[in-house]
């Protein structure tokens, strides 16, 4: 038996190398499974990040949808308005919004209308923009520091705002029925004075400037051109403005669908502009070559070139008349009292809309 038992390995052993094997294969076992967890976990991670990368990417794709619709009802409803207010309503509509200063700075603006032409051009439109921009100033002050939607507003500040901003779209909207060149003409001009600023400025270049300058991404060359349409001009007003998240959306989706196409609709009328005046030269005053000369009044110093004045006639049509669209499509953005702070922060000039536009995208891309 002792033999017997010799020759036998220790059942100690035997169990000891058996249990060492099987805790090698659980340990094999669950390092495999750990893998497998963690490749699982990982898999599920990338396809969360892919699927975040998405969602990120739809819900940007549905504001700017929504953005887009938003522009559209605003657009419909400019367009409606506009029906509303032809050019034959203009005096009316003019009356309406002098009802809306306080009575000595109405009697002033009228006083000042009555002496001047019987037309209604540039000089005219600063002197009664002047009005507006006071008016809006002295409301703006009774609001102090509130928010535009704050309780701190008195109702009626706001109520009178709220007339004098719609007084105001309504009576821009008769102008443009009958003259369409003449809110971009007074660009360049010092609203106060009637006077154009810096002996410098030319007409191109403030129509430039009028259209934008930076055209959704551009150099902005244009803007500096036009002296004080940089972004040292335009913080301060934006900062005022307080826009929320949706109105600088907006208005950032104006520039990217209005400003390359205000910039392209300048640069062919500046073109047809440039070639007309080679056929002709300068006219009797010096004067650099302008649609407005030659579509209106000035027909016999281009005498058999009727194609070409044709031609410009249509432009300086379709750049004016897209220029306007964008100005009442800001001014729908914007509640009333941002747009009096627009009328009076933006003295001494008159406010260029395409321009805030312009300004709020660079505003957005430097914070992107």
């Amino acid at each position: 038996s002792g033999v017997g038992a010799a020759g036998r390995p220790p059942a100690t052993s035997a169990g000891g190398r058996r249990g060492s094997t099987g805790s090698v294969t659980k340990k094999k076992s669950g390092w495999d499974t750990a893998q497998r967890n963690y490749g699982t976990i990982a898999r599920l991670e990338a396809e969360m990040a892919e699927k975040t990368t998405v969602a990120q990417r739809l819900e940007e794709e549905n504001r700017a949808l929504r953005s887009k619709e938003r522009l559209l009802l605003l657009q419909v409803k400019s367009d409606e308005r506009a029906i509303e207010c032809p050019s034959s309503t203009m005096h009316e509509r003019l009356h309406a919004l002098l009802c809306q200063l306080s009575p000595a700075r109405s009697a002033g603006v009228r006083s000042q209308l009555s002496r001047g032409s019987t037309q209604f051009g540039a000089q005219e439109l600063c002197v009664v923009w002047a009005g507006v921009a006071a008016e809006a100033g002295a409301l703006l002050a009774a609001v102090g520091d509130a928010h535009d939607d704050s309780a701190d507003v008195a109702p009626g500040v706001a109520a009178a705002a709220a007339d004098l901003a719609s007084a105001t779209v309504d009576w821009l909207l008769s102008l443009v029925h009958g003259n369409v060149a003449l809110l971009a003409s007074v660009q360049g001009l010092d609203v106060n004075t009637g006077q154009r600023r810096g002996s410098g400025s030319s007409q191109a270049s403030e129509e430039m400037h009028d259209a934008g300058g930076d055209g959704g991404g551009g150099s902005g060359t244009n803007a500096e051109a036009a002296g004080d349409a940089t972004d040292a001009y335009w913080d301060p007003l934006l900062d005022s403005l307080r826009l929320s998240d949706e109105q600088a959306e907006d208005l950032a989706a104006v520039d990217a669908t209005h400003g390359g196409e205000l910039q392209a609709r300048f640069s062919h009328m500046a073109g047809l502009m440039q070639a007309l005046g080679r056929m002709v030269g300068s006219d009797a005053r010096g004067a650099p070559p302008s649609p407005l000369l030659y579509a209106h009044g000035y027909e016999a110093a281009v005498e058999g070139r009727e194609d070409a004045i044709s031609e410009l006639t249509s432009a300086h049509t379709s750049f004016h008349s897209l220029h306007n669209s964008v100005l009442f499509i800001v001014l729908g953005v914007l509640n009333p009292l941002q747009v009096c702070r627009v009328a009076a922060g933006a003295l001494p000039r008159f406010p260029s809309a395409p321009g805030l536009a312009a300004a709020v995208a660079r505003r957005r891309r430097a914070a992107a």
